[in-house]
């Protein structure tokens, strides 16, 4: 049974012995009122397992928390102990949706601190500045990824979805860094500028910027065009 899944089985089984009450106007009512609150439990409990998966697989990760995930299942006991001698009141209810909420929101700030700042080492440890070395189409592939991965590392908390991503581009993106040709961080500024506005000309390249290119084996993603040229 997974955490919250006894709060939503325990929910479930009030709603069933409500339904056995004998018909009439105490017993329909009843129903209506226990039928309320265990919509409202559902609403909070899918919150919280959403909130729990992503926590979970952050954790596989390696990502510590600072929260024990066990407390997913406050709650659970005090409505437990109040459906045993009958159905639970709507204070019973109360109590069981505020611990969920609370739960839910102390297992979501660690998930969220936990997350940006590992997910932030993560970037930063990645050379980026070797996607100036690539040639135009992985440049630009290269280049959303980086964009995607700093939005999601800012997710708070992030969903399970967004760990997923994360991972699936971060692999992606380090593969093809990988495959960028080595070269110096003058290279790597020049290649930068040639791609800014105004262009640079080739009088703006000394020859041993132009031979750094080739030593760099980049230099085949220089093009050279005359100006008013056809």
């Amino acid at each position: 049974m997974t955490a919250s899944g006894s709060v939503l089985d325990k929910a479930v089984a009030l709603r069933a012995e409500a339904r056995r009450l004998q018909k009439g106007q105490k017993g329909a009512a009843e129903l209506a009122r226990i039928s309320n609150r265990v919509a409202e439990l559902d609403v909070l409990i899918s919150t919280l397992a959403r909130v729990v998966q992503a926590a979970r697989r952050a954790a596989n990760l390696g990502i510590t928390l600072s929260v024990d995930l066990a407390r997913a299942d406050d709650g659970r006991a005090n409505l437990e102990r109040h459906a045993a001698a009958g159905l639970p009141s709507d204070q019973a209810f109360v109590v069981a949706r505020g611990k969920i909420n609370a739960s839910k929101q102390a297992i979501a700030d660690a998930l969220s601190a936990a997350w940006t700042a590992w997910a932030a080492a993560q970037l930063d440890a990645l050379p980026v500045e070797r996607i100036a070395l690539l040639d135009r189409e992985p440049r630009e592939q290269a280049a959303g990824w980086h964009t995607s991965l700093r939005s999601l590392a800012s997710s708070a908390p992030p969903t399970n979805s967004d760990i997923d991503e994360f991972s699936r581009k971060f692999d992606a993106l380090t593969e093809t860094l990988a495959e960028a040709p080595a070269a110096s961080g003058e290279v790597v500024n020049l290649l930068k500028r040639l791609v800014e506005r105004p262009p640079l000309t080739l009088a703006d390249l000394t020859d041993e910027q132009v031979a750094a290119l080739r030593e760099a084996g980049v230099a085949n993603q220089v093009e050279l065009r005359r100006r008013g040229g056809a």
